[in-house]
């Protein structure tokens, strides 16, 4: 089954310095900053990962609730 997961970028241009800041409404933790809208979003991209890793980090060495976990492999466009 293939499926995608959207996110809603906030895009915040700079009128003092030009270039945006930007952030995931679903997921505010990953913010980023970028010259140009392309390198916000490739920025944003790699914020997200490092975000993700790092919960997933967090996750794995507190994980002492004998809790079930399983992962899924998710493409995005």
């Amino acid at each position: 089954m293939a499926g995608s997961i959207n996110l809603t970028g906030v895009i915040i241009p700079d009128e003092t310095v030009g270039g945006y800041t930007g952030y995931f409404a679903e997921i505010p933790e990953v913010i980023a900053e970028g010259n140009t809208m392309d390198e916000l979003r490739e920025n944003l991209l790699q914020a997200l990962i490092t975000v993700w890793d790092v919960k997933k980090e967090q996750y794995l060495e507190n994980q002492d609730l004998g809790i079930q976990t399983e992962d899924f492999n998710l493409e995005v466009a």
